[in-house]
Formats: C-alpha cells, structure tokens, sequence
C-alpha cells in the first residue's frame, strides 16, 4: 500500500465526507479507489456499483487493519554499550 493509498483509506475510517482529490480529478484517484474496492478496503456508502462516485466507506476488513497499524507502538532507540 503506498503512502497515498493509506492516506485516502484514513480519510474513509474518520470521514464520510467527499474525498478532497475526488474534486480535483487527481490521475492517480481513479486506479487508488479501483485497487481499493477489489481488495476489499472501501466500499460505496451507499451500496451501488458506482466506482466514480465519491462516497466510500472503510469495510470491517479495513477497520481491522487500521486499528491493527494504528495500535502499533512507536519503535524505541536503545544506547548500548558493547564490551
């Protein structure tokens, strides 16, 4: 998943609101919100089949996902002292 991907599934987990970029006829909308839907992530709000349309929301699989990446602790730097 690319950085844009997660941030365009992110808006979906928080918002029901149209997607910025949807507006802005961003190249890359299409192709992120295609890979979206047939890997399960997002689905239309609404229940249609209108991959143009800008209303999504995360699936139960996406939910799990990002609580998963979400509860991921930071990761921590430790000063050791080789002897």
């Amino acid at each position: 998943m690319t950085p844009y991907e997660f941030s365009v599934l992110l808006h979906y987990y928080v918002s029901g609101a149209e997607h910025p970029d949807y507006a802005r006829q961003v190249p890359v909308w299409d192709p992120t919100i295609r890979g979206l839907l047939a890997c399960g992530m997002i689905e239309m709000r609404d229940g249609t089949t209108r991959p143009n349309s800008a209303s999504y929301k995360t699936t139960e699989k996406a939910d799990v996902w990002i609580k998963t990446v979400l509860s991921t602790p930071f990761p921590v730097q430790r000063w050791v002292v080789e002897r």
